[in-house]
């Protein structure tokens, strides 16, 4: 069916929706949680990965994460911890040096887990170039992991090369070593690592490994090394930082945690059916148990243990599986005492009592008694649940009987157990109890307890213990209940011992006791078990131990720095009877500002092995500073476990890590301002103990600015408007050192809500005179108005003259009072205005004088006037603030003149023959307000910076003419400076 044109239109306009919708929506590139069962690789195309829930690479999968490939991990709900990814398998994460792998937090506040690299993940192998591996890779801003680390390591041996490890919320790498480890794991190498700015760099909990060519810096505590047995390599690393921690901020050993000291375990089987065991070269091998049908099959395993050195020792367990029929269970009873007759014809009869057996599945088909030894006896229905027989009459008085009974179920299962029956008549015979067997080690004080031996009538007289087997041994005491021994023996031996007790009336009994000596190999394989077919079984060979296992640390060819007094740049303790050899040794020891420890020893125990500190520099070669530099607690400022000596006179050669230090950012505290600001951004705090080799300045939120220095450790700006809320800009510093490796660090500008700000008032002084004049064609009659017109200029003005236009004002007034002691025949005054001229603005001018001055055959004009031109703010930008501009980027405008504009011009004229014309010349000066104006490229406001008085000159000419008319009018036409053309009509008299 074809569509009508409206249904495409709809679709295609539901297309375009959608596809505007997906553009605009944020989306990740990849997002993933759960389990990784296949192999799988992340690719730049992938990046940034999200994780969003917690991740597992299951055993046997491996996940490869390509250069440049950066994996955020989103905030957990719960935030007590974070996501974590959780290496079974294999991790193969190998950035580039310019493009590294980053690890790091959607929500910087909101710590991620950690990346776990189990019991099971693949160890790396250097020589097949195979196995889990870290290299070049950022991880930032982790740690939220119960194993206390952003990289933690279990039992297993990854190598961690040429990462970034920083800002975790607790230790930068954590490996952990268990007892139950399902293998040993190989030799981890953590190396040519910066880890910088936490709590702890590195927490070592291992057995054997290398930490190599490493940088720590500003960590709380560089490491922190729980020695266990094995051989740990700490070399070439540069330890530099300023904590105060006194218990060892560059290097805290605990000599206190042996392991079992075990390379490795090898399980077979030695009987039963053949099973499948899954990692019969770990401690915990496991296998399903086999399905014997209707029968019972016992399983029988052997677990070789060889130590570090080589020697081997072996020990076995049973796994007893029951199929879909069980067995049954045999109970012939308690042991009794049964009291024979004084009368020889009188007949004591016995009943055994099995009702205590039972079948779990269809009951038990056949029961069967048997004696097993003492006094022959004829046993009536033996094959009943309750037999009896007759004591015979040559059964005498502390005799006993043993008698097993053996029952059968339906599917031919069987079960026994026996039941002692004694004799006696009127003393009861005691019972000796040896105790359990007993495990102990070589040197261990061993008790034997015989306290449980019991005797029901009179109590027991005397306890006598007898060594049966093994290696001789001096009892403490035979004769008690519980005596002691020590054995000293390098091998596992079995002793046994014999216990008899007598009770009042003489009677007698004994029983053993075996006690095992672990050698110092000891292979333990665990106890025998009993399951079920189609059960998971594990064998556990965790108790395993070789007690000769000793820890060998060399610390060597490090730089330690440190500036902190209240600091132990060292720090070791040791519990009393650890087996180690520490060796510290080619060693710079610097504290570059003030000295603190750089030994600090603390729950020191005595007897301890001396620790070798020889062959170090100890940034002094007198011996009075090296000896006050090491502090021992326990033994207040007494060092008899401490060889410093020799020390070296100068640095050590080439200790120390070749790695450039990464810088780190810091962009300085956030800040608040003002529209219009000059804002400067300093990252000069940022630091790198090589130097920093780039900076680079960003903004990455708000209303854009303008740079300026982006690329120089300070830069600036002008603050935009805030506007009427606020505003907040964000601006990100990067820093560089070796085009390798980058740090960021952020800063947020807020920019206040804008003020009302003081506007320029305009508007300036100025006024149009009038007045009035007699008929009088004295010159006297005018001289009151001229004098006004004097005072209203130099009111409105010549106030603000500098000095040397002063001195012209009193000239000019001179000149006039000169003219006006000469005769005058008549007066006028006049109003006229103007345009242009240099004022570039209208004018309004007034002014006054007399005519028809003789001077010899001419006739002169003088007049005096005062020029008024109202500028007011028509120059001036609109809402011109009254401030100067905050910041140094405002550029200059063209001067403005505002307010209003007055002065003083004096004019004279001669008249042309007696046609009433004169033809005249102008002079004088005016006064006004000029302001220098800029305005903020960043908001567009216009500032006045300055507003002072100025002075200009006012000369030119023109011409009046007086006409006598029946209203005497005078018109004038001039031309000055600063009016330009002005024309005025007045009256004269």
């Amino acid at each position: 069916m074809k569509m009508s044109s409206v249904q495409k239109r709809f679709l295609f306009s539901a297309g375009m929706l959608l596809s505007v919708i997906l553009i605009l929506s944020p989306v990740h590139a990849l997002e993933t949680s759960g389990v990784i069962n296949q192999d799988s690789r992340w690719t730049v195309e992938d990046s940034p990965v999200h994780i969003t829930g917690d991740l597992w690479i299951t055993s046997g999968t491996i996940l490869a994460i390509d250069p440049g490939v950066t994996i955020v991990f989103d905030s957990r709900p719960d935030t007590s911890r974070g996501y974590t990814l959780t290496v079974e398998g294999t991790l193969i994460a190998q950035g580039g040096e310019a493009t590294p792998i980053v690890f790091t937090a959607g929500n910087r506040e909101a710590a991620w887990g950690a990346i776990v690299f189990s019991d099971t993940s693949e160890d790396w192998d250097e020589a097949a170039s195979t196995g889990s591996i870290l290299s070049n890779c950022l991880l930032e801003y982790g740690g939220n992991h119960p194993g206390n680390g952003m990289i933690v390591v279990v039992n297993s041996a990854p190598l961690i090369a040429g990462n970034i490890i920083r800002f975790s919320s607790t230790s930068g790498i954590a490996v952990i070593a268990s007892e139950d480890a399902l293998s040993p794991g190989g030799d981890i190498q953590i190396i040519n690592n910066r880890v910088h700015n936490n709590p702890t760099g590195l927490y070592f909990s291992g057995a054997n490994g290398l930490i190599s060519g490493n940088y720590f810096l500003l960590n709380g505590r560089a490491m922190n090394i729980v020695v266990r047995s094995g051989a740990l390599d700490i070399r070439d690393n540069t330890i530099a930082g300023s904590s105060d921690e006194l218990f060892g901020a560059g290097l805290l050993l605990q000599l206190d945690e042996p392991d079992n000291g075990i390379a490795s375990y090898l399980w077979t089987q030695t009987s039963g059916p053949d099973v499948i065991l899954e990692n019969p070269d770990s401690a915990r091998p496991s296998f399903i148990a086999p399905d014997p049908g209707n029968d019972v099959s016992t399983l029988t395993f052997d677990l070789t243990v060889t130590d570090r050195n080589g020697n081997q020792a072996t020990g076995s367990t049973e796994v007893t599986v029951t199929g879909s029929n069980k067995p049954p269970v045999a109970a012939a009873g308690s042991d009794t005492n049964i009291k024979l007759s004084d009368d020889p014809g009188t007949q004591v009869q016995v009943t055994l009592n099995g009702a205590g057996s039972y079948d779990p599945d269809t009951g038990i088909a056949d029961y069967q008694w048997v004696q097993e030894s003492g006094p022959t006896v004829v046993l009536l229905q033996s094959d009943s649940v309750r037999p009896t027989f007759i004591v015979p009459t040559s059964v005498t008085a502390g005799e006993q009987a043993t008698f097993k009974l053996t029952v059968t179920d339906d599917g031919g299962l069987q079960s026994t157990d026996t039941v002692d029956v004694r004799f006696y008549l009127d003393n009861v015979r005691p019972v000796s109890n040896a105790g359990n067997d007993i495990t102990a080690d070589s040197g261990q004080t061993i008790v034997l307890y015989g306290s449980g031996s019991r005797d029901p009538d009179g109590g027991i007289t005397a306890y006598t213990w007898t060594q049966t087997g093994g290696t001789p041994v001096s009892l403490s005491n035979p004769n008690a209940a519980t005596p002691s021994f020590i054995l000293l023996t390098s091998n596992g031996e079995t002793l046994t011992f014999s216990l008899e007790v007598k009770d009042i009336g003489g009677l007698t009994d004994t029983d053993e006791v075996e006690v095992h000596i672990n050698g110092l190999l000891a292979a333990s394989p665990g106890a025998d078990q009993s399951v079920s077919a189609g059960d998971s079984v594990t064998l556990d060979g965790s108790g395993s131990m070789d007690r000769n296992a000793a820890s060998q640390i060399n610390v060597e060819t490090n730089t330690f720095q440190w500036d902190n007094e209240s600091a132990g740049m060292f720090g070791i303790t040791a519990y009393d009877g650890a087996e180690y050899q520490l060796d510290v040794t080619g060693n710079s020891i610097y504290f570059t500002e003030t000295r603190g420890f750089a030994v600090f020893l603390f729950d020191w125990e005595g007897g301890m092995d001396p620790i070798d500190m020889s062959e170090n520099w100890w940034g002094t070669d007198d011996p009075a500073l090296i000896d006050s530099m090491v502090y021992d607690n326990s033994n207040d400022l007494t060092l008899p476990a401490v060889d410093y000596e020799s020390y070296l006179a100068v640095p050590a050669e080439n200790a120390g890590s070749q790695l450039a230090y990464p810088p780190l950012a810091n962009a300085g505290p956030d800040m608040e301002v003002s529209m219009d600001m000059a804002v400067t951004l300093n990252g000069s705090a940022s630091y790198d103990p090589d130097g920093i080799a780039v900076y680079q300045w960003q903004q990455t939120e708000g209303p854009t600015v303008t740079l300026k220095d982006s690329d120089n450790p300070v830069a600036s700006f002008v603050a935009p408007s805030g506007g009427t809320d606020g505003e907040q800009l964000t601006f990100t510093l990067t820093v560089m050192t070796d085009n390798t490796f980058s740090h960021t660090d952020d800063v947020i500008v807020t920019v206040n809500p804008d003020e009302v700000l003081p506007i320029v008032e305009t508007g300036g002084s100025g006024c149009f005179i009038g007045t009035t004049m007699t008929d009088s064609g004295n010159s006297t009659d005018f001289i009151p108005l001229v004098i006004l017109a004097m005072a209203v200029a130099v009111a409105a003005g010549l106030r603000r003259l500098r000095d040397g236009m002063k001195l012209a004002a009193i000239l000019c007034f001179t000149l006039l009072s000169l003219f006006l002691s000469s005769e005058a025949s008549a007066g006028y005054v006049a109003v006229g205005g103007g345009d242009n001229g240099d004022a570039e603005q209208y004018s309004i001018t007034l002014e006054t004088g007399g005519t028809d001055i003789p001077a010899g055959p001419a006739s002169l004009l003088f007049a005096v006037g005062i020029p008024i031109i109202p500028h007011g703010d028509e120059n001036l930008p609109e809402n011109t603030i009254a401030l100067s501009c905050p910041n140094d980027d405002c550029q200059a405008l063209e001067p403005v003149v505002k307010g209003t504009e007055t002065g003083l011009y004096v004019k004279l004229g001669i008249e042309l023959g007696s046609s009433g014309l004169y033809l005249n010349a102008i002079g004088g000066a005016t006064v006004f307000t000029e302001s220098e104006l800029t305005v903020s490229e960043a908001t567009g406001n216009i500032y006045e910076e300055d507003s002072n008085s100025e002075i200009e000159p006012l000369y030119g000419g023109g011409l009046s003419l007086f006409l006598d008319t029946r209203l005497p009018l005078v018109i004038q036409v001039d031309y000055d400076t600063r009016r330009g053309v002005c024309g005025s009509i007045g009256w004269w008299w």
